[in-house]
């Protein structure tokens, strides 16, 4: 029985983001200029516009690319019809975003084959090679990541042997996955080997998803044909893409051929799904970035935890609003700038950073106001916030980051009014006070910091409710040095080798503890910087040291310091326990003073 299915791996063109939508005369610029003919005709246009001889065979060479992808569709009549989101990718002619539609669609690719099972009849059986492929590596990886790989025989042997029995995703565990190494182990000492022709396609289908790689570095096998990526992202990408579509499946037809017009044109409309693949690119950019960022941080010399890299990028994605709220210097802004220029450095994001003012009473600094003295026209004196806001809302394609600083110096119901209700309308209008209507679009991102102290106000639960709320209190001083340690960002690899510099990374651990967390990653990095100036200048003779410690303890940390007696002898207690009087004369000083206005209840650094 005969089969005319026409979705397997193109011989002759390379199924690429380059060569289906970048290069010149792409796969689909050629069938995007067939839209409206006979799909009988095509054949001989193809040769045309191709510039091959008439012969009729070059659209045979690469319909199979064509139809794998989807990128054709007919009506009933078998007339050819546009392809709405391939011509999206076309148009954009971005190679970034061909880039992710290629990884959406490995995620969405199946293959048919005939059934081997008896009296099957004329059905199909469905597999999909990309999720299978992921599920084994991932098991293979659990095992040993230099394991994480398939050799030519062993793709050969699982895919295209249409008379063997595939596994189930579900199917594929650790004793799966220990007898394909047994098999390959075996195999190596009989020096038997596989080659089948299809295998170069194959291959260059899937190097173009980012959690393949075609680099046989870390697996060092004469037969390696494709390994998973050793990333951590690789890895949650792929666990997401198994989760997400491996049971996923378009039914071709079981009494006609699938390679019928119609079939092929259902299939296409199942890959080429714009909503879903929006959704899907939404997941694997946030998934992408997370991992991303977290370097990029690193990379930058600030360094937060993975989880909190995680909460921040999704945050976002779930609700435009977010509030990061800690002691100072913990890093709220630079988060927020560091995210950013990440974006920015990949074209995908612009911002601005407004400081507050403690005067802010109405909406005037954000949206503008009428000057009654002037013109109409000239009248209405927008802002800064107002010309970026229009431009989020001119495009789709970039995110448009508003970082507003210290955004609990003046109460925020008051000069953010309009914004949080129009995180709550349908539309999300915000009407200017000229009349005007602009809109907090999805990719209009506002970023608030929020210092706690007495200087600020506190936030009532409406503006609570339509935020995600981050605290970020840093990390002990030790755990911070050592993630930023070889960091050309800071200080820390410059002074690594004195003396002094494993004693002073413990004694700013004895003092976080005793103060309960009361400094972050700003204290710690000027301090550093004092000290280190200091030594160059004057000497690292350990009674200098002590000498500068002492003086950074009293300008950096002390001033932090304040309270009613029950909240603030404790700590005074705990810090004089680890100075001592000689060495530290400055906050032996303090403490005594502070201690001592602690008798009329309440104390601070400044004043009585």
């Amino acid at each position: 029985m005969s089969y005319n299915i026409n979705l397997g791996i193109g011989r002759v063109q390379n199924t690429t983001a380059k060569n289906i939508f970048l290069r010149d005369q792409s796969l689909f610029e050629f069938c995007r200029s067939t839209v409206g003919m006979k799909y009988d005709s095509i054949s001989d246009y193809c040769d045309e516009y191709y510039s091959k001889p008439k012969k009729g065979k070059y659209f045979g060479q690469i319909v199979t690319p064509i139809n794998l992808l989807g990128l054709i569709q007919t009506d009933e009549n078998e007339i050819v019809i546009e392809n709405e989101l391939a011509e999206k990718i076309w148009k954009a002619k971005n190679e970034r975003l061909a880039s992710y539609y290629m990884n959406y669609f490995l995620c969405m690719w199946q293959y048919p084959i005939p059934s081997t099972k008896p009296n099957s009849g004329r059905d199909l059986r469905i597999f999909k090679p990309y999720c299978l492929l992921l599920k084994m590596l991932l098991e293979l990886y659990k095992i040993n990541p230099r394991e994480a790989y398939f050799s030519t025989y062993d793709y050969s042997n699982i895919f295209l042997e249409p008379d063997s029995d595939l596994p189930r995703i579900v199917e594929i565990d650790e004793n799966y996955a220990k007898n394909l190494i047994g098999t390959r182990t075996e195999r190596k000492g009989q020096g038997i080997g596989q080659e089948n022709g299809s295998l170069t396609y194959i291959i260059n289908t899937l190097a173009e998803s980012d959690i393949l790689t075609k680099s046989n570095d870390l697996f060092e096998d004469d037969d390696f044909y494709i390994g998973l990526v050793d990333s951590e992202a690789a890895r949650i990408k792929a666990g997401f893409i198994i989760r997400a579509y491996g049971d996923e499946y378009f039914r071709f037809n079981s009494v006609d051929p699938s390679g019928v017009h119609a079939d092929i044109t259902s299939y296409s409309r199942f890959i080429n799904n714009i909503s879903k693949f929006d959704q899907w690119r939404s997941c694997y950019m946030s998934i992408t970035r997370i991992s991303e960022f977290y370097e990029y941080c690193k990379n930058k010399g600030f360094v937060y935890s993975e989880d909190l890299i995680r909460r921040f990028v999704l945050s976002l994605e779930t609700k435009p609003f977010l509030l990061l709220t800690g002691i100072s210097g913990s890093g709220k802004t630079k988060i927020g700038e560091l995210w950013t220029k990440y974006l920015a450095e990949k074209n995908e994001a612009k911002s601005i950073e407004i400081a507050v003012g403690s005067n802010w009473t109405d909406n005037k600094k954000l949206l503008g106001f009428k000057n009654v003295l002037l013109d109409e026209v000239d009248a209405y004196q927008e802002t800064e916030l107002v010309r970026f806001i229009r431009e989020a809302n001119s495009t789709s394609d970039k995110q448009y980051v508003v970082i507003l600083d210290e955004m609990n110096l003046s109460r925020v119901e008051m000069y953010f009014a309009d914004f949080l209700s129009a995180l709550e309308t349908l539309d999300h209008i915000i009407t200017l006070p000229n009349g005007e209507d602009i809109v907090w679009t999805k990719n209009l991102k506002i970023i608030g910091t929020v210092n706690v102290d007495e200087s600020t106000y506190m936030f009532s639960p409406k503006v609570l409710d339509r935020a995600n709320v981050i605290e970020m209190n840093g990390q002990k001083p030790g755990d911070y040095i050592a993630t930023v340690e070889e960091s050309d960002d800071k200080i820390y690899a410059s002074i690594k080798d004195e003396s002094w510099y494993s004693w002073y990374v413990e004694y700013l651990e004895k003092i976080y503890d005793a103060l309960g967390g009361e400094f972050a990653y700003r204290v710690v990095d000027e301090m550093s910087e004092y000290l280190a100036i200091n030594t160059k200048l004057y000497g690292d003779d350990i009674t200098l040291v002590h000498k500068f410690v002492d003086e950074q303890i009293n300008q950096k940390i002390m001033p932090k310091l304040h309270g009613s007696k029950a909240q603030l002898l404790p700590k005074l207690d705990a810090l004089e326990q680890i100075v001592d009087s000689e060495s530290y004369p400055l906050v032996t000083k303090k403490i005594g003073e502070m201690k001592n206005n602690l008798k009329k209840g309440y104390a601070s650094f400044i004043g009585d």
